[in-house]
């Protein structure tokens, strides 16, 4: 058995699977990362490797302004684990429904505060409380602590979230990349422990099939910032002395998917492990669940984190926000999410009118002077807050956020390609 082969004429797969070459924003951030990660990844310490991730996070995401964020430290038999709660900006005081995140970073590195972009963005567009879980890492442990965290924050929410703000009745859980195969993994767990229906698990490029290699792996093997490279470092790192077919480790090889929590699932067309999110699709929808799958496929692993240089990237973070807001508010989440794949293409790499060079070159000098904009406003609302309001709303002081605002994410079209409105561009 081969959990994440995908059989690409089936139904709601993506009729591209990738665009020809990466979108031209991700085609110049991808140049850009690969001049600066010149150095072989073996080169590094695990402890280099963690700092350069956060930094790099902090570099590139936007981190948005929330109602105000809780650092709580819960027991466990293993010991502390931390939570970092998001409330969203302009808070009423009521309780929230609850979005527990699991972040990326293939079991090794990451913590709560390298996806603080998204947990942020997610916040403040879904409307509810975003439960960043700092789960235990390999190799100083196994993989299955990680999920040992994530369930024992999973039910201290369900007993302690009214003390926090949190409705415990409206809950969804997700991540990314590692951070999905943890939320996939756990989503699995919730009809054998008898715990409350989620209303949604959102699986953001996700390893769900640690067992057998991707196709697309070979198939994107180089130069789209995850690797084969890496990917086999990271096998070397964990050791093949684990059951990797073992469901709580991949949960592709789980043995009956009925019933579980409607998904929303996010792929990229040059991500080595694209195979297995789309797989994960498929063997859902078969058992009737519901999947809204959005295929953006001129992006690459780890593209929603660089919210504040990419348009797919906050277009991606828009959507989960929105799909989690209704989901949560819903008193059932298969209601809300559609049984659908939105394939995300950018109309601009096949109009653009110019020779690569220019063309590329132009998008650089914009996302950079964009970069520079952002980090700049956030500066003045820390320290100079009484003028923020009025360089923030300047056009020429943000001149170049304003023009690919208005050019730049509108050429984001999503096409249905499968679902009731087959064929249809959607919104």
């Amino acid at each position: 058995m081969n959990a994440n082969r995908i059989d690409v004429s089936t139904m709601g797969m993506p009729g591209a699977m990738k665009t020809p070459r990466p979108d031209p924003e991700a085609r110049t951030f991808l140049r850009i990362f690969n001049l600066v990660a010149w150095r072989p990844l073996r080169s590094y310490t695990l402890a280099q490797l963690r700092l350069r991730w956060r930094y790099f996070a902090l570099a590139v995401g936007r981190r948005d302004p929330v109602g105000h964020i809780d650092q709580v430290v819960i027991d466990s038999p293993s010991g502390p684990i931390k939570l970092r709660i998001y409330f969203p900006a302009g808070g009423d005081g009521r309780a929230r429904p609850a979005f527990v995140w699991f972040h990326g970073g293939a079991f090794l590195i990451g913590e709560a505060g390298t996806t603080d972009s998204i947990c942020r963005s997610i916040a403040n567009t879904a409307g509810c409380a975003v439960v960043a879980v700092d789960y235990r890492l390999a190799p100083e442990h196994d993989l299955y602590a990680g999920r040992e965290d994530g369930m024992t924050a999973i039910e201290w929410i369900f007993k302690n979230g009214p003390q926090f703000g949190i409705d415990p009745t409206s809950v969804a859980i997700g991540g990314d990349s590692a951070g999905g195969n943890l939320a996939a993994a756990l989503a699995q767990q919730f009809g054998k422990r008898g715990l409350p229906a989620l209303r949604l698990q959102v699986l953001i490029y996700p390893a769900t099939n640690l067992a057998d290699e991707p196709a697309s792996k070979a198939d994107n093997a180089s130069g789209y910032l995850l690797t084969a490279e890496v990917i086999d470092w990271v096998r070397s790192v964990v050791g093949d002395n684990v059951n990797y077919r073992d469901s709580r480790l991949s949960p592709a090889y789980g043995k009956d998917f009925s019933g579980l929590a409607p998904a929303l699932v996010v792929t990229a067309g040059f991500d080595p492990i694209r195979d297995d999110g789309l797989a994960y699709t498929q063997l859902l929808r078969e058992a009737g669940v519901p999947v809204e799958l959005l295929h953006y496929p001129g992006q690459f692993h780890g593209f929603i984190n660089c919210d504040t240089v990419l348009s797919a990237a906050r277009d991606a973070l828009y959507r989960i926000g929105s799909a989690l807001g209704a989901a949560l508010a819903d008193g059932d989440g298969r209601r809300t999410c559609p049984n659908r794949t939105l394939e995300m293409i950018n109309a601009r790499q096949a109009r653009m009118p110019l020779p690569t060079f220019a063309a590329d070159t132009i998008t650089a000098t914009f996302m950079a002077v964009e970069w520079f904009e952002y980090q700049r406003n956030r500066i003045f609302k820390i320290l100079a807050p009484a003028t923020a309001n009025l360089v923030d709303a300047s056009w020429l002081l943000n001149v170049a956020a304003n023009i690919r605002g208005t050019r730049t994410v509108s050429t984001i079209e999503a096409r249905e390609t499968f679902g009731n409105g087959a064929n249809h561009w959607a919104a």
